[in-house]
């Protein structure tokens, strides 16, 4: 007979984040089963010129660390509010 000990996970996640999750693992387990519905597509050369634009027009991203510190907040108050809201 085998026994398995298993651990008890216990966390508070959104209900957005555990649809967020499920959508993952499901759209994981449809490519895994089909493949990948891409493959051997071809991107016209008009859509990758418009994408690397888009791309060079992006503002640079920053952490979130830093933007707590531009904003004078710790991080832990920036978190609560991102919570909240």
């Amino acid at each position: 007979m085998v026994t398995t000990k298993t651990k008890e996970i216990t966390t508070k996640i959104t209900t957005d984040q555990l649809k967020n999750m499920i959508e993952d693992i499901i759209d994981e387990k449809l490519v895994e089963y089909f493949g990948d519905p891409d493959k051997g597509l071809h991107i016209r050369e008009e859509v990758i010129q418009k994408l690397k634009a888009q791309k060079k027009a992006r503002k640079p991203r920053i952490s979130m660390e830093q933007l707590c510190k531009e904003r004078g907040i710790t991080l832990q108050e920036c978190l609560y509010a991102q919570n909240i809201t």
